[in-house]
């Protein structure tokens, strides 16, 4: 590859540099896609730990030993007086 030039014939096996590109280019988008690929597993992931979290916190499931909705019904604003 040192001795290229545009002269006819510069160089002898260019079907080998050919066969090179096209393995590089194979695997530089080969690699980009695993990298999206990982990109969204991550997303998703964040997305299951949110929802998870609202459930967890829209179902009233337990607080520090009571149930949300008892916590709540403790508090005077909550009972009307």
């Amino acid at each position: 590859m040192t001795r290229l030039t545009t002269e006819k014939g510069s160089l002898g096996h260019d079907d080998r540099l050919d066969a090179l590109a096209i393995a590089v280019k194979y695997w530089q988008e080969s690699m980009a896609r695993d990298q999206e690929k990982a990109v969204e597993n991550h997303r998703d992931g964040e997305l299951m730990d949110t929802l998870k979290n609202f459930m967890r916190n829209a179902l009233g499931k337990m607080i520090g030993g009571r149930s949300r909705a008892s916590a709540l019904g403790s508090n005077r604003a909550f009972r009307g007086r």
